[in-house]
């Protein structure tokens, strides 16, 4: 839980860029937000998802 919510900075506004164009917020749209650790140290989305469109 405390991992989770350190991390909300990062996945919130991905998460919003996906959602915001959306026409109907109550459809359900799958999406793939799965990370993964960088050999930097830094972490990045596994798949590149993108914006849905209809």
């Amino acid at each position: 839980m405390v991992y989770e919510s350190g991390r909300l900075k990062d996945f919130l506004p991905p998460l919003y860029q996906l959602w915001k164009d959306l026409p109907d917020p109550w459809e359900n749209v799958h999406y793939d937000l799965t990370t993964e650790q960088q050999p930097d140290g830094t972490w990045k989305h596994k798949y590149d998802n993108k914006p849905h469109t209809h």
